[in-house]
């Protein structure tokens, strides 16, 4: 009896592992955002303010719009209800595939929890790439916007030029701006909520500086000049960086990947040389503490690795 349910069982403690992952994550990413804020001096001056949070949300309304928020990221045509359509679709069909090819509920549960987490991945990869397209672009929009405003223009046609003949992707999130500010929203309105979607410390620094500027007067080109060379820096700077440590994260990759794709290999094509392992309770065991360890190395390596400047 406890070796019918032990799969059962592993596989719910992967996916609330899973699930603490993915919420470890958020929080991680919240913070960074407030430490972002407070080295901007957001908390003193008020200069960057955050819409929608007046009110504390609850867990869940978090849950639902950071999924959102990475969604909308990607930069692709979809919605959060259709990325967890796919997901669940392509956990059903992977896990049905593999119980119907080799008649084993352990290896349809790991179907399951693999074809879901495939969109997940891809969704955040996307995210990711999306995000440093961006801020490989801010420099170049930035000086572009500095000479919109030396040649005469106002901040409005500027933010408007910018996102009619900027690159793309930077030009879709200034064509929105432009957008809300036709629609009757203030400049610094629309710029915060675009900082809201995009989450760059760069273009944080761009918002607090406009909103200075509209309330303290200034010479804002010469401000978005200075504001685009420490930008093409930090750009340059993490290139550096990511070209040091590129060979340190393609080995950490190969050897996250190596343990999991050896299991599915013996699982899929020679079953019978895991069957007296799946067969023991402590088989099941073991294998849900290697889950855990590897999933603690990778966040390890991942915030080894991760630079922020």
């Amino acid at each position: 009896m406890m070796n019918e349910y032990m799969p059962i069982v592993v596989g719910a403690g992967v996916g609330i592992l899973a699930l603490a992952i993915i919420f470890l994550g958020g929080a991680l990413a919240e913070r960074r955002r407030v430490q972002r804020e407070r080295r901007l001096g957001a908390a003193d001056s008020g200069i960057l303010v955050r819409h929608g949070k007046v009110e504390a949300p609850t867990f869940s309304s978090r849950m639902n719009a950071g999924f959102e928020t990475m969604v909308e990221r990607t930069g692709l045509e979809a919605n959060a209800e259709q990325v967890l359509a796919a997901m669940a679709l392509l956990g059903v069909v992977l896990g049905g595939v593999l119980y119907l090819w080799r008649d084993s509920l352990g290896l349809a549960i790991l179907g399951l929890i693999l074809g879901m987490a495939i969109p997940l991945v891809v969704v955040v990869i996307m995210k990711n790439r999306q995000q440093t397209k961006i801020q490989a672009l801010l420099p170049d929009g930035f000086y572009l916007l500095s000479r919109s405003l030396r040649a005469g223009m106002s901040l409005e046609q500027g933010i408007e030029v910018l996102g009619n003949d900027g690159p793309e992707p930077l030009a879709r999130e200034f064509r929105r701006c432009a957008g809300s500010v036709r629609l009757g929203l203030s400049v610094t309105t629309a710029l915060e909520m675009a900082a809201e979607r995009i989450r760059l410390l760069d273009f944080d620094a761009f918002v607090s500086t406009v909103s200075f500027q509209q309330k303290t007067g200034g010479n804002l080109a010469l401000m978005l000049e200075r504001l685009a060379a420490g930008a093409r820096d930090r750009n340059q700077f993490r290139g550096a960086f990511w070209a040091a440590t590129a060979q340190g994260r393609i080995t950490a990759l190969a050897l996250a990947l190596a343990g999991p794709a050896l299991i599915l290999g013996y699982l899929i094509f020679q079953p019978q040389h895991t069957e007296v392992f799946l067969a023991s309770p402590s088989g099941w065991l073991f294998l849900g503490v290697v889950a855990i360890m590897e999933a603690i190395g990778c966040i390890w390596i991942y915030r080894i690795l991760k630079v922020d400047y």
